[in-house]
C-alpha cells in the first residue's frame, strides 16, 4: 500500500475541505492517489529549493551552541512551511 507523506496528507485534507467536488472527481476516476503523490513530490522538491535559497540568504550561525542552531533550523523550517502553504492549497 502506498502511503502519503506529510504534504500529501495536507493536500488531501485541503481538497476534502475546500474542493470537495474536485476531490470526489479524482476519487471516482481512481486517480486521487497518483495525483496526491505527484503533487507531494513537487512540493518536496520546492521545499528543498526554498531551504537552499534561505540558507544562502541567511547563512547558518557558526557556533556549537545547540539552542542557537535549533532556533536557526526552526526559523528556516517556519519560513519554508509558510511559503509552501500556497502550493499545498493549490487545486490538483
Amino acid at each position: 500500500m502506498i502511503r502519503l507523506g506529510k504534504y500529501g496528507r495536507k493536500i488531501k485534507r485541503n481538497m476534502e475541505e475546500n474542493h470537495p467536488a474536485r476531490f470526489q472527481e479524482l476519487v471516482e476516476n481512481k486517480t486521487i492517489v497518483d495525483r496526491l503523490l505527484e503533487r507531494e513530490e513537487e512540493i518536496i522538491n520546492r521545499k528543498h529549493q526554498i531551504e537552499k535559497e534561505l540558507i544562502s540568504k541567511y547563512p547558518r550561525p557558526v557556533t556549537n551552541e545547540f539552542l542557537v542552531r535549533a532556533r536557526y533550523n526552526q526559523m528556516i523550517e517556519m519560513i519554508t512551511e509558510e511559503l509552501l502553504q500556497e502550493d499545498i492549497e493549490e487545486i490538483i
